[in-house]
């Protein structure tokens, strides 16, 4: 069967809908396979054609998430772009991605998973960015890879906390991707124009 066949798209959604519904009342580790091909109302056997337990399930998940944020932006960004429009652009592009799924995203930034591979995301999509300009992460001195790694993890944690606050006192993707820029190149001493 191949890979990305649409009956193969459909079954891999409808399980990783039914991780998700299973991620709502318990943490990853207490799941268990037959939950979610409940859920997902999917035989385990296909379970098994496609991942080897739930932790399996979870990281071909966010994989999933990054190709799609990867794929975005690769169509959107432009070389004769600034620094600070390619860094707007990595922000809307992650932000406009993750929009699609933010019920999900919000399930996933609950605390029962371990996000490591959407952080790792965000460092990859910064990285050419700051890179372009500092050169390689080795080339960089002690204070500038300690800046690069705080930046990567407070943007993460906005764009977590932007997806999950219910307060009403939200402000939209693009405020959130001008203050993450904002943020961003003030963090790396790159000058921001207003």
């Amino acid at each position: 069967m191949k890979e990305d066949s649409r009956r193969v798209r459909m079954t891999k959604t409808l399980l990783h809908k039914g991780l998700i519904e299973a991620l709502r009342s318990k943490p990853l580790d207490k799941i268990t396979v037959t939950e979610i091909c409940d859920y997902a109302d999917v035989n385990r056997s296909t379970y098994y054609s496609y991942f080897s337990d739930p932790f399996d399930q979870i990281v071909q998940y966010e994989r999933s998430i990054g190709e799609s944020i990867r794929e975005q932006l690769e169509e959107a960004l432009q070389d004769d772009m600034s620094t600070q429009e390619k860094c707007f652009t990595l922000f809307s592009s992650a932000l406009k991605e993750l929009g699609k799924i933010k019920d999900e995203f919000k399930v996933l930034v609950s605390g029962k998973v371990d996000l490591s591979i959407i952080k790792e995301i965000l460092n990859d999509f910064w990285e050419p960015v700051f890179f372009e300009t500092r050169g390689s992460f080795d080339d960089l001195d002690i204070t500038d890879q300690y800046r690069f790694f705080y930046s990567a993890s407070g943007c993460f944690m906005m764009i977590s906390n932007w997806f999950t606050d219910d307060s009403g006192k939200s402000i939209s993707a693009e405020e959130l991707a001008n203050m993450l820029t904002k943020f961003s190149m003030n963090c790396y001493n790159f000058e921001y124009e207003e």
